[in-house]
This record gives C-alpha cells, sequence and structure tokens, in this order.
C-alpha cells in the first residue's frame, strides 16, 4: 500500500522515498472504490514525475481538471507539480515516483533534456499505450523500474529512469513557452493550500477565495473546474480524510477528532463520515484496531493507509 504524504509548506505533497538515495518511490496495489470515499480523490500535486502503469481493470485520473481514462495494458505520465486526483478506479496498478534532480547529472542535461519537458505547459500528462511504439516502451521501462526498486541496485535504477525519460522526451509536444502551469492554476493550489493548512480552523468561503486573489463566484468557478466540487465540499473532503487518519493512527476519542479536524460537533461529524465511508467513525476505529491486532500476531510492522480495503 502507498503510505500517505505530509504537505510541504507550498500544499506540494512531500513523497517518501522508497529509495532516498535517488529521490524515488515505487508502489502498486488494487483499487475498487467510489473515489469520493478515498483519499485518493483529493487533489494533491508533488515536485515528482509520477508513471503510472495498470495491469489489471480500468481508472479515470483527472489532471488540472481533465478526465483521463487509462486501460488495461497502458499507463500514464503526469508531468511536475500537476493537479491530480483519482475520480474512479478498479483496477491494479504500478507507480513509480522520480524527482526530477535524479536525471541532472550536469547542467547540460538539466538544460537541454528535463527543464524543456518539465516547463512544457503543453505537456502536462500524456496516456500511454502499448500499441504506439513509443509508449510501449516506456510501460515495459515502468514495469522494470518497479521490480527492480527492491532490489535496491541503485545504478540499474539510474540507468532505467534514463532510459523511460528519454522515451517522455520523444513524446513530448513542441513546448508552448516554459511556465508550468497558469495562473488560474496557480490561483487553485493556493486556495487548496490554504485549506490544507486551516482545515481544522473555521474557514469562510471569502477566506479561501482570498487565498487565490479572486471573488467567491470565481473560486467556486475554478474549483469545479479543476476538481468537479464546490470550494466548500473540497473542505469537508479534505477533513474526513484528516479524521480517517487519526481514526487509524490514535486512540483519540471520536468526539474530539472531529473538534480537531474543524467539525462543529460529533454527530455532525458522525452523518458526514456515514454518509462517504459507509460506516461510523466508532465502525472505523474498531476495524482499525482490530486489523492492528492481526498484524502484531504476525510479527509484521507495515507503515500504509487505512481506505477501507483489505491491506
Amino acid at each position: 500500500m502507498i503510505p500517505k504524504f505530509r504537505i510541504h509548506g507550498d500544499g506540494a505533497e512531500l513523497v517518501p522515498y522508497t529509495v532516498p538515495e535517488l529521490f524515488f518511490f515505487a508502489g502498486g496495489r488494487t483499487l475498487c472504490f467510489d473515489a469520493a470515499r478515498e483519499g485518493d480523490a483529493i487533489g494533491h500535486w508533488h515536485d515528482e514525475i509520477e508513471l503510472l502503469y495498470v495491469t489489471e481493470g480500468s481508472m479515470v485520473y483527472n489532471v488540472n481538471g481533465t478526465r483521463c481514462t487509462v486501460h488495461e495494458g497502458e499507463g500514464i505520465f503526469i508531468n511536475t507539480r500537476q493537479l491530480h486526483f483519482f475520480e474512479e478506479s478498479r483496477c491494479t496498478y504500478r507507480c513509480v515516483l522520480l524527482h526530477p534532480m535524479m536525471l541532472c547529472a550536469n547542467t547540460y542535461l538539466e538544460e537541454t533534456y528535463i527543464t524543456p519537458v518539465t516547463k512544457n505547459a503543453a505537456f502536462p500528462c500524456c496516456i500511454l499505450k502499448p500499441e504506439k511504439e513509443k509508449s510501449g516502451g516506456a510501460l515495459a521501462l515502468i514495469e522494470a523500474l518497479f521490480d527492480e526498486a527492491d532490489k535496491h541496485n541503485l545504478l540499474r535504477l539510474q540507468s532505467l529512469s534514463y532510459a523511460v525519460w528519454d522515451e517522455i522526451c520523444r513524446l513530448a509536444p513542441k513546448p508552448e513557452n516554459t511556465v508550468s502551469e497558469s495562473s488560474r492554476l496557480s490561483a487553485v493550489k493556493n486556495m487548496m493550500h490554504a485549506i490544507h493548512s486551516g482545515y481544522a480552523e473555521k474557514l469562510t468561503l471569502e477566506e479561501i477565495a482570498g487565498a487565490g486573489h479572486v471573488c467567491k463566484s470565481a473560486c467556486e468557478k475554478l474549483f469545479h473546474t479543476y476538481l468537479h466540487c464546490t470550494p466548500v465540499e473540497y473542505l469537508q473532503r479534505f477533513r474526513l480524510q484528516k479524521a480517517a487518519e487519526r481514526l487509524c493512527k490514535t486512540e483519540t476519542p471520536v468526539a474530539q477528532i472531529a473538534l480537531d479536524c474543524g467539525f462543529s460537533g460529533a454527530s455532525y461529524f458522525t452523518g458526514c463520515f456515514k454518509k462517504i465511508y459507509g460506516c461510523t467513525p466508532k465502525a472505523r476505529k474498531r476495524k482499525n484496531a482490530t486489523r492492528a491486532v492481526l498484524f502484531q500476531s504476525d510479527s509484521v510492522c507495515i507503515l500504509f493507509r487505512i481506505t477501507g480495503l483489505s491491506a
């Protein structure tokens, strides 16, 4: 399972690298969910390049407000700092993330092959299809990167990373400009960051809009365009996600978790939680406690994020 990422000061996620020496992460799992119930439905972005390969089923990934369907045997490349999240998913997938600095062996490589792609506003993402010779090569390399990650062969991982980047460079369209994100997307990120940092307090629509330097109506329009929800809906989803995390990680009473995550009371929190997760907070807490006992009995120590699925 992929562990929950922490949030950087500017709202970007801090990726918990599985190979920290190379700023590299590899993980995969099986998903079968109504996206609204899962933390993956929360929009996020990070400095790392994301490469995902669907081995079974299909998924719908939202990138900067555009819905991208990825079928079995296909993959998707997501450029650095693009706003993305799962909308629907019934699939098994493999995912690797690598920081651009992993590819910047010297200034020439960075300026010639890395920055022109990562700063290309015309290339936020790309569906990788096996029938296309170029992207077919990228898919095989994603699998190779995933398989090699546990072996901790750093030279092999570095070599494969350059190989997959060579494939991505071949797929990149001609750059429109050197600006990686529009002012609209930047405004959305600023407003999301205001929610991420202030969700425990009372937040008004005016305060959220103010973080993006837009009016309330523009704020609602931008959230609908990029996240397919209202600012208030996003705030509530984020609060529920944080509450769900605390239910599985702490012994804090449900009523206190509700208040700590910005809800006005335990009964209102319970109703919202049950509507999204399909069970009460207390039931989720009991389920998590049972799982913890089972893992401990097998002397296994696993870091994972509870999403209502089997670990």
